[in-house]
């Protein structure tokens, strides 16, 4: 409580009659505590350095943490890395794998305070496809996926998949290169259908989701007789309308199916073979839109994919 007179009378004896110069130099004292922080962090490195051209992907990050007055010090490789890894002060380097490609942001926390954030951004180089079956990531090669008029399986890989005993999901990933678009201004169309014929996927649950810089928005479908399986997630917060209303976006997709999100003026419009079907508040941006993702329970086919802005085509999928 006596610092900021102490500062007053120190500057005044120092700046007698010119005001402006008193006013600049007690400002100047009152941040210089604030400087002296960012000055610290600002010697701090935590840089990703390579990423390899294809996944599972090895991101090597650059790190200088001697600027770091802590040795509980962690890296997240993603905001959804719960625990992180424990790197030691005098650690130069860090090694993170990620199995899919994706946008993520790398975290440097230390006694649990955010340091800095490092986005990483793995490609997928084009359409490339997963299976995932209780943890265990397959991933699949070009003569396991037709890809001419549409993205899917091969009959020979569907017919492997739909004999085993549990039900994997199948994901249709694209992280490439598309224009800036905003998470806030935009319309996504598509076509898809579930192809899954087995006892163990009566449901033919579907997510797609629309992946930013920030976050995601993550819509899931299913067919009229089943449960939701999850919220729809809108800019990464939970909406939980009734459920009539997230039935609204069930039909029967072993069929093919049109479905639109449509994002404007802060609200995110669905549309199911061009039926307005609900309407829910966006009230975050999840970002420059970076790409997309569709799981399929068992397995699916895509074969349209179309982002627009305000104005014009941004991304038109090859098939």
């Amino acid at each position: 409580m006596y610092l900021i007179p102490s500062i007053r009378a120190f500057v005044h004896r120092v700046h007698p009659t010119n005001r402006r110069k008193r006013i600049f130099y007690i400002c100047l004292f009152l941040c210089l505590p604030t400087f002296i922080t960012l000055g610290s962090w600002l010697e701090i490195t935590f840089v990703g350095k390579n990423v390899s051209f294809q996944v599972p992907a090895e991101i090597t990050f650059a790190l200088d943490l001697s600027g770091v007055n802590s040795e509980n010090i962690y890296i997240k490789k993603s905001k959804d890395d719960l625990n992180g890894v424990r790197v030691s002060k005098s650690q130069k380097e860090f090694k993170a794998t990620y199995a899919f490609p994706g946008y993520y942001k790398a975290q440097l926390i230390a006694d649990n305070e955010l340091l800095k954030v490092n986005d990483v951004f793995v490609k997928s180089f084009g359409w490339v496809a997963t299976l995932n079956n209780s943890g265990t990531i397959e991933y699949l090669n070009k003569s396991d996926i037709k890809c001419d008029a549409m993205i899917g399986l091969s009959a020979d890989k569907l017919k492997e998949i739909e004999s085993q005993i549990t039900t994997p999901t199948l994901t249709f990933h694209y992280f490439d290169q598309i224009n800036p678009v905003s998470g806030l201004d935009f319309t996504l169309e598509t076509r898809l259908r579930s192809t899954f014929n087995s006892y163990g996927a009566p449901c033919k649950r579907i997510k797609l989701e629309i992946v930013g810089t920030n976050s995601t928005f993550l819509i899931p479908l299913s067919i009229s007789a089943c449960s939701v399986e999850g919220p729809i997630l809108i800019a990464g917060q939970e909406f939980y309308p009734t459920q009539v209303d997230i039935r609204s976006l069930q039909t029967d997709y072993s069929q093919w199916q049109k479905v639109k999100m449509e994002v404007n003026g802060g609200l995110a419009k669905f549309y199911i073979a061009d039926k307005h079907k609900l309407t829910l508040p966006v009230r975050a941006s999840i970002g420059q839109i970076v790409g997309f993702r569709y799981h399929f329970e068992g397995a699916g086919e895509v074969d349209f994919v179309k982002l627009t802005d305000t104005r014009e085509v941004i991304y038109a999928a090859p098939f």
